[in-house]
């Protein structure tokens, strides 16, 4: 026979143990219905860039690559190393750019890349936009040659004075 002490005591016990089994039993339901986060979704451009067929200085120049008129990727510019995967590029400027997907989602940005939309690359330390383009193909690799020509001016804008009769 059970003494009246143990039987309240083992009764707790069962119920500390049920609540954490249920406890541990509702967490795992809660995580499998959260959907785990997508596979990044952006194209990476890279390969060599050139001014004037030489390579820029200083070798390490950010680039910014624009879609549709906004940012949605930037890196920094380096030499390439002896790499045997880079040896058409050894001790030349490289880049290489994520350029993010329309969307909001994991990798993405609002307004940016899709399907066949147009890659600017633009170096703003030289003041200079490449001469070629690129085109956004979802993910995956591109490599595109880029080279650089004539610095973009600044211009400041100027007000304009009119007579349009109101005073």
């Amino acid at each position: 026979m059970t003494s009246p002490v143990r039987t309240p005591a083992l009764a707790l016990l069962l119920f500390v143990f049920a609540a954490v089994a249920g406890l541990f039993a509702s967490s795992s339901v809660a995580f499998s219905v959260i959907p785990p986060p997508s596979a990044p979704d952006f194209t990476t451009v890279f390969g060599p860039v050139q001014l004037d067929s030489q390579n820029i200085l200083p070798n390490e120049q950010p680039v910014i690559a624009f879609v549709n008129g906004r940012s949605c990727g930037t890196d920094t510019t380096q030499v390439a190393a002896d790499v045997p995967s880079n040896e058409p590029d050894i001790g030349k400027t490289v880049y290489a750019v994520d350029v993010l997907a329309d969307g909001t989602g994991f990798s993405q940005l609002p307004e940016c890349g899709a399907d066949g939309d147009t890659i600017t690359f633009y170096f703003p330390a030289l003041h200079r936009v490449a001469n070629e383009t690129s085109t956004f193909t979802g993910v995956g690799f591109k490599r595109e040659e880029l080279t650089l020509d004539s610095e973009l001016i600044f211009r400041f804008p100027v007000p304009l004075v009119t007579a349009d009769g109101i005073n």
